[in-house]
């Protein structure tokens, strides 16, 4: 037995030992590798399970850090449902520079402030879980300790859940039959897999999340942290860079069917038929709403937070730092029925709910408008409460937002809508045609502007490649050893695939989009090469010289080239 299996099954034994001293019955089960998988009755009884437990990254090492390029003919774990290259890229990722920040200079300047201010000498961002929680893994929920390794910062088991209950069971092919409910709750595994559920983890930190403890308050930005941008989470994770690969992307793979009904639930058409970054996209947009919302109105309502209602960090920056100009274009847009000059949300969140509804609605536009309205009427509600009083009444706020009836309902219907549609060629285009279409009325600040036209990259990007690559198909009979050969294969067909046809596709729309991809910035400072911050100057550049008249004529020469 290879040392990475002495290492993973002897870890898996460790969990299952504690269990059963807790009273949770084994079931062991024989699976197609001939390795054991166990797993607990925990299942059935969640009340007798133990918290996971943070392992850090080591547990993951042993069989996700194969060569990228798998240049060996010996294989001993098949890479048809993971690349199994996951920690060779994920080196590259942005993420894995979030610790090294807080100890880099702006870390340390942004500690010198802290420090004073708290009359802490002994003061530490490298310590402070306010920071560490986002920076480096360090859960918020009570009774977990500092995870191991973290000074990796953020790594697998920040997206995917701390890993002792999981770790064991999910190396094996029949993990794949388990809905993404019982992973969670009884495993601790975050279905990422899932576009709504994904966003969720992502924006609980690059948005912030109350109930999770992930927040960055206005004293962190007035010491130096970097202004949280927006973020239009497809483009965010495919050039961080992505180290995974969508359904479509994998080829056959053992228990496919299964996985499908576990994983689609409620989808009555074939996934595989679906766009899924066009998808992702639109759904990423409504969870970016619902999580900003409720970021707003929980902290506005917390009860356990320390600090005082408003938290200004919630609010939108531009509202009192934007460079003064006469003539300007927020006098030029003016300010709908909100009171001049008095704070309101980020509007970028909104930036896809439009083209959302329009897809749910498909061509009947009396449901669109129906629809679109009952959003709009909802936002102004939510707008009026923070002009009657400045920055709004915490309770008028959580009627808004909150309760039964409230936006965030609405949207989970809506992005759960979304996830159950089909989204073909023919709906792509209409809702490239939404996105690139503005009211007379509408001025959208820089944020906005960039939400719209990552969604209109990635978009026109999956319309450009065409097809998805072309796999072996699995054949009767096939032995263990032709199994892992056909996916080593298949992994190198979807390879070429990124490289080639995709890669084609990318750069042929940036090229459609001109300035936009420069002046936007639409390119992130991702991979390992960039720090943020010492792109910063240019980011806050790039959003003082923007111009939405700009931005109208740019989209308004896109549509005419989309209807060519």
């Amino acid at each position: 037995m290879s040392v990475s299996n002495v290492f993973r099954n002897g870890n898996r034994l460790f969990w299952t030992g504690l269990a059963v001293t807790l009273g949770a019955a084994l079931v062991v089960s024989q699976v197609s590798d001939g390795r054991p998988n166990n797993r607990s009755a925990f299942a059935q009884d969640n009340a007798a399970a133990p918290q996971p437990k943070f392992q850090g990254l080591r547990s993951c090492v042993p069989c996700h850090n194969e060569d990228t390029n798998r240049t060996s003919v010996f294989a001993a774990l098949s890479p048809e449902f993971c690349s199994l290259n996951e920690i060779a890229t994920f080196e590259h990722d942005k993420h894995r520079q979030a610790y090294e920040l807080l100890a880099g200079p702006l870390g340390q300047q942004m500690q010198k402030i802290l420090a004073t201010a708290k009359g802490d000498a002994d003061y530490k961002v490298t310590e402070d879980r306010n920071c560490l929680s986002c920076h480096a893994n360090w859960h918020w929920k009570e009774g977990f300790d500092k995870p191991p390794l973290f000074e990796f910062g953020v790594t697998c088991e920040s997206c995917h859940g701390a890993s002792s209950l999981w770790e064991g069971p999910h190396d094996a092919a029949d993990w794949r039959k388990e809905s993404p409910k019982t992973k969670e709750e009884t495993f601790g595994f975050i279905d990422v897999r899932n576009p709504i559920r994904r966003a969720k983890q992502c924006f609980s930190c690059h948005i912030g999340n109350v109930q999770e403890g992930k927040i960055v308050t206005h004293e962190m930005y007035a010491a130096g942290h970097p202004p949280l941008p927006g973020i239009e989470i497809e483009s965010f994770a495919e050039q961080m860079p992505s180290h995974w690969r969508f359904l479509h992307e994998k080829g056959e793979f053992k228990f496919r069917d299964e996985y499908i009904k576990a994983n689609f639930p409620g989808v009555e058409h074939d996934p595989l038929t679906d766009l899924p970054r066009t998808k992702s996209t639109l759904i990423g947009g409504v969870m970016a709403m619902r999580e900003a919302l409720n970021l707003f109105a929980s902290q506005a309502n917390d009860e356990s937070s320390a600090a005082a209602w408003p938290e200004l960090a919630v609010f939108d920056c531009a509202a009192c730092h934007h460079d003064l100009a006469s003539p300007g274009w927020r006098q030029k847009r003016g300010y709908g029925s909100s009171i001049p000059g008095r704070p309101q949300m980020f509007v970028w969140p909104e930036a896809l709910i439009k083209a959302a509804i329009r897809h749910r609605a498909g061509k009947d536009d009396a449901k669109f408008d129906a629809d679109w309205k009952t959003f709009h009427s909802s936002m102004e509600r939510l707008r009026r409460s923070l002009d009657r009083r400045p920055f709004g009444a915490p309770a008028d706020l959580k009627a808004a937002v909150l309760d039964e009836g409230g936006l965030i309902s609405w949207l989970d219907e809506l992005a759960q809508d979304l996830f159950t549609s089909q989204v073909q060629q023919a709906d792509a285009k209409r809702i490239l045609k939404t996105l690139a279409t503005l009211s007379p009325e509408s001025y959208p600040d820089y944020h906005t502007a960039r939400q719209l036209a990552w969604a209109i990259r990635t978009i026109q990007t999956e319309l450009g490649t065409g097809s998805f690559p072309e796999f072996a198909s699995r054949p009767e009979g096939e032995t263990e050893k032709a199994a892992i050969d056909r996916a080593v294969a298949n992994l190198k067909v979807f390879a070429s695939w990124r490289d080639g046809v995709r890669a084609e596709a990318a750069a042929k729309t940036d090229e459609q989009l001109g300035d936009l991809t420069s002046k936007l910035r639409l390119k992130l400072p991702a991979g390992d090469q960039y720090i943020i911050a010492e792109q910063l100057p240019e980011a806050l550049k790039a959003a003082a010289n923007y111009d939405p008249e700009w931005f109208r004529r740019q989209l308004e020469t896109l549509a005419k080239s989309q209807g060519e």
